[in-house]
């Protein structure tokens, strides 16, 4: 396979160990297609556990500054720069992604047919929404969060990355 054809998914985390089943779901997906994954953890260390567990995830510490102003865009973008590949997919820590997951999100990236991607979230329990994106196949969407989003490189570069003046949920 060729590297352009390949994926590097990011998820940010902070203290939030529901990313070892995110990890369990989703290893196959990515090992057994030659991407990569990427963490970048606020945790500080208390992840480490599940860190050592996931030895095929490349786990980047995200420190933030001492006055606390960071937002999970900067951690967003943190895991950009440090991506390897064209097509950046992201996942929120907790997310629990479904067999075949990552090539339907990003094959039409890959194809060269888009330049971004969205699936819909599904809420396991009760929380801010049920159902988010439970569109067909190709319409547009009004709303893309990142739990279940995938760009071509270039679109992000055009754009900046995430805007890091937005505070949690906002980006």
């Amino acid at each position: 396979m060729s590297t352009a054809n390949l994926v590097s998914v990011v998820i940010v985390v902070r203290d939030s160990p529901e990313v070892d089943e995110t990890l369990a779901r989703l290893a196959t997906q990515v090992i057994g297609g030659g991407h990569e994954c990427l963490i970048v953890d606020s945790s500080a260390g208390r992840l480490d556990e599940i860190a050592a567990r996931h030895q095929w995830v490349r786990w980047l510490a995200f420190d933030p500054p001492i006055d606390g102003s960071f937002s999970i865009a900067a951690q967003r973008n943190v895991g950009i720069a440090a991506a390897s590949h064209s097509t950046i997919a992201f996942i929120d820590s907790g997310c629990i992604p479904v067999d075949g997951w990552l090539e339907a999100l990003t094959a039409p990236i890959r194809a060269g047919r888009a330049d971004m991607t969205c699936g819909p979230i599904r809420s396991a329990r009760v929380g801010v929404y049920t159902i988010v994106n439970d569109a067909l196949d190709g319409s547009a969407v009004s709303l893309a969060p990142t739990g279940n989003l995938a760009f071509a490189r270039a679109v992000i570069e055009r754009i900046g990355g995430f805007d890091e003046r937005f505070a949690y949920g906002s980006d």
